[in-house]
């Protein structure tokens, strides 16, 4: 029945079948798109990342190949402002052009973290990127865990200055050492101008009071 709806425009799959018979039409109005594909070994997004898109969420298991059925090596999407996507090294992320790209949300895979996740601090739009967020990082023990990431990517976000974790995991003590680092925020004297803490753990109270003392605004959210 999703096939009678051409002029969708947001659209939230939740382990929808990605076979071609199955996969709904879209059409040039579609602007919000999330997909969960993580119960699929492979999936074919071709018909689904339309030139239209603001805002694109995919979640995926690390070993999912996203298929992307275009005899080309990249893939312009000029109006994309929000990106979600799971941290790992794939093709995506290598194939994506976002010239107007704003927010970034990372998700964290649910495979052990390897080397080849910090890669995506290569990824050459992170220099745009306004707002990170960084969602469902509760590994504890991890090494690659939510502040790690953020210290990971922070030299290649010179213009980053909103940062928001949500149902995470987040070392207080860490977080005040990276962002007491104004060297790594683009430049000395620098504040970020928002912490938004929501639904997480590991960092105190006076934890807390240390990081809004560095940050123009600290929310936290329950």
């Amino acid at each position: 029945m999703i096939k009678l709806f051409d002029p969708i425009q947001k659209l939230n799959l939740d382990n929808f079948s990605p076979q071609a018979s199955t996969n709904p039409v879209v059409g040039p109005q579609l602007t919000h798109l999330e997909i969960n594909m993580t119960n699929f070994s492979s999936y074919d997004l071709s018909s689904f990342l339309q030139p239209t898109l603001q805002d694109l969420r995919l979640r995926f298991r690390s070993d999912t190949a996203l298929v992307l059925t275009r005899d080309s090596s990249t893939l312009t999407l000029p109006n994309l402002t929000t990106l979600g996507i799971e941290m790992v090294e794939s093709p995506i992320t290598r194939l994506l052009v976002t010239p107007a790209i704003n927010k970034l949300i990372l998700y964290r895979s649910q495979s052990p973290p390897t080397s080849s996740e910090w890669q995506f601090a290569s990824w050459g739009h992170l220099s745009m990127v306004k707002e990170l967020e960084l969602e469902n990082w509760t590994h504890e023990g991890d090494d690659l865990d939510a502040v790690a990431a953020f210290r990971n990517l922070s030299p290649s976000m010179a213009h980053v200055s909103k940062l928001k974790f949500r149902h995470s995991r987040v070392d207080g003590r860490a977080l005040i050492e990276v962002l007491g680092d104004m060297s790594t925020l683009g430049g000395a004297g620098r504040k970020m101008d928002e912490v938004l803490l929501q639904r997480c753990t590991g960092i105190s109270q006076d934890e807390c009071l240390i990081v809004r003392s560095k940050v123009g605004s600290l929310k936290i959210h329950p």
